[in-house]
């Protein structure tokens, strides 16, 4: 069950109380959520791969697959 909470250096402060009895081994994952700022580049880059030809699909999807790193230059405005 996800519960939202604040960093704070090492301690992650809690909006709500934990069902647990006090001193409960726990594991904690960490999933930041999303910034304006975030949301704005995702925004921003969503669709920039939409005018591939056809032969640089198949090389993006190979490179994908195969998890190259590989950097496509954005066109200035």
């Amino acid at each position: 069950m996800p519960y939202l909470g604040v960093a704070r250096g090492k301690i992650i402060e809690l909006r709500e109380e934990l069902p647990l009895p006090e001193g409960t081994q726990v594991e904690v994952s960490i999933n930041p959520l999303p910034t304006a700022e975030t949301t704005r580049l995702t925004l921003e880059c969503a669709g920039m791969l939409s005018d591939l030809t056809e032969d640089q699909r198949v090389a993006y999807e190979e490179a994908l697959s195969r998890r190259l790193r590989f950097s496509r230059r954005l066109p200035v405005l």
